[in-house]
């Protein structure tokens, strides 16, 4: 069931159109406004749908993936706020966007801490399971208590702590865990990690290749041995597996970890997988251009607190995926949209693969584990629909989580490492696992069919314009010019047409000479794809007129590979009218 994440052909509701996305290409705005002075007229969470609800993010290692400029995108992606930044992720101080808060307690915004001397009271909530926890400081002190973050939350679910008044400290679901001062202590200071490797290095948001590759093979790796852990044990299977296709779940390898996976794992990589394959052959197959000493480091790495060995220290849940920055993709956490996780990717950052294409940020099922002090993601990338429909955030919410980030940078916030298992005496327990719970999309009400009976009979032009359209070669539905969406300009001096393809991005601009009609667009759609797409045409046309769109698809309803879709759009000023000479 689970497949690789190929380049699909999903359909998009947002910014003007529906639009056909294609995975892992240029970044571009989340965001970003067109310059048709239009917006989508969409309050709601919007969907997108893709083959699968699983996206295999192992992947054949083929284009290089530095041709992606992340040192701009975040900006990029910020409608509300233009201005933010992460050139400099690691200097904080250097983005001077965000309003300073003042300091006045014990502790300062984004310091490190442990919990300590915790304890239950009767009729609170067993405040004793945070004790040794590691987090940092979220917000100012309000005389009492700071309001904390933890590295590892204790559930994904979203239900923190709050404290109500000096005593005692119970849960409320929209406000953040406060402890007192008495209860906290300053982190220790980072033991650099063992050389080789020491703390990874990254480039453009991404592991050097040898790394990467090396990840792709223990994930890859992984899911067969934990598939046979759970075969051969019939009990746990019938305990996690309620129906066939969790039989397979990426996520059983979590919920058995350490007692039953991970010593398996160890025990195979350590010594069965050379039962398997010659020593040369597999060093060949995980990294053909170096292949001298990767089993080596792969078998070092399996057994590395700082990388497999503690990957029980893991962050599960759901995420937006909202930026990215030359250390990574920044990702925040459903539950706490104030937290912000920086997530290293393999071949290319996780946002290029699924966030950048989509006009706001997508929400979906992740695994953080460490890796030499950088945080990097299972490859198993799942929707949070339980379907092929991705989430993405309301426009409302969008804007929300930019400014989380904008926050998290200003303040020194950003998680880039899980820095328990870097410190002198740091906690090596993880946290419970939770089994996903997947949230189904609304049923949408099926349409019925078009109603073509008041439609006029074609005309010549017409009915020429629509069988020279048949003769063109339709673009490939993996890429973005498979959609075109042609969209009135404001009225101005010189009415004018924009065709934006699939990604939004311009395609090609034209000066509305005659009516805004369904002939207008197929001349429109024929003379640019004969005179600059080599006889290339889209395989759906987005219009921006209703009655535009129903006459377009009762002339081109014998062409089975072309969709017509209406675009809902908001305009800040009028358009030119349909139908209308101007």
């Amino acid at each position: 069931m689970w497949k690789e994440l190929l380049e699909g052909n999903p359909i998009v509701c947002g910014m003007v159109a529906l639009v056909t996305i294609l995975l892992a290409a240029a970044i571009h705005s989340f965001f970003s406004e067109s310059k048709a002075n239009t917006k989508a007229n969409s309050s709601s969470d919007g969907i997108i749908k893709k083959d699968d609800n699983v996206f295999d993010m192992d992947g054949d290692w083929g284009d290089e993936a530095n041709n992606v400029d992340v040192k701009k995108t975040l900006k990029e992606r910020v409608e509300e706020a233009p201005k933010l930044v992460m050139d400099n992720p690691k200097e904080p101080s250097s983005v001077g966007l965000v309003k300073p808060k003042i300091n006045s307690g014990p502790f300062k915004i984004g310091q490190r801490i442990v919990l300590q001397e915790l304890l239950k009271e009767e009729g609170d909530d067993d405040l004793s399971k945070y004790n040794g926890r590691h987090g940092h400081i979220a917000d100012v002190w309000d005389g009492t208590t700071y309001p904390i973050d933890l590295d590892l939350p204790l559930s994904s679910k979203p239900t923190t702590a709050t404290t109500t008044d000096d005593d005692k400290t119970t849960n409320n679901n929209n406000k953040p865990l406060r402890i007192k001062v008495a209860n906290l202590r300053e982190e220790g200071e980072l033991i650099n990690i063992p050389d080789p490797p020491g703390r990874i290095a990254v480039n453009s948001g991404c592991l050097p290749e040898d790394h990467g590759r090396i990840c792709a093979f223990l994930f890859k790796t992984l899911r067969s041995v934990a598939e046979g852990v759970i075969h051969n044990n019939p009990q746990k299977k019938k305990k996690f597996a309620e129906t066939a296709a969790e039989k397979k779940s990426p996520f059983v390898c979590w919920q058995f970890w350490k007692d039953d996976v991970y010593p398996a794992y160890l025990e195979f990589m350590t010594r069965g997988i050379l039962l398997k394959a010659k020593l040369a052959d597999l060093e060949q197959s995980i990294n053909p251009g170096k292949p001298k000493g990767t089993y080596k480091t792969v078998v070092d790495a399996v057994k590395s607190k700082h990388a497999v060995a503690s990957w029980n220290v893991r962050v599960e849940g759901q995420f937006y995926l909202v930026g990215m920055g030359p250390e990574g993709t920044m990702v925040i956490p459903v539950n706490n949209l104030r937290q912000v996780y920086c997530v290293v990717g393999y071949q290319k950052p996780l946002g290029a693969l699924l966030g950048n294409q989509m006009p706001r940020p997508p929400k979906v099922q992740l695994t953080l584990l460490p890796w030499y002090g950088r945080i990097i993601h299972d490859t198993l990338v799942s929707s949070t629909s339980g379907t092929n429909q991705i989430e993405l955030a309301s426009p409302p919410l969008a804007r929300q989580l930019a400014a989380s980030c904008q926050a998290a940078i200003s303040e020194g916030r950003i998680i880039y490492r899980l820095a328990q298992l870097e410190v002198e005496n740091g906690s090596t327990e993880g946290v419970p696992f939770e089994k996903p719970v997947f949230t189904p999309p609304p049923q949408q009400q099926q349409q019925p069919p078009p109603d073509f009976s008041k439609e006029p009979t074609a005309t010549q032009e017409e009915r020429g314009a629509v069988e020279n359209l048949t003769e063109l070669t339709a673009f490939h539905p993996k890429t973005p010019l498979s959609a075109w969406n042609i969209v009135r300009l404001p009225n101005n001096n010189k009415p004018m047409i924009n065709i934006l393809q699939g990604q939004g991005q311009k395609l090609h601009e034209v000066e509305l000479t005659s009516d805004y009609t369904a002939l207008f667009i197929l001349k429109t759609v024929l003379t640019l794809s004969v005179s600059k797409l080599n006889g290339h045409r889209p395989l759906m046309i987005g219009v921006d007129d209703v009655i535009v769109c129903q006459r377009l698809r009762f002339l081109c309803q014998g062409i089975s590979n072309l969709k017509i879709a209406f675009l809902k759009v908001e305009r800040k000023e009028q358009a030119p009218a349909a139908g209308a000479a101007q």
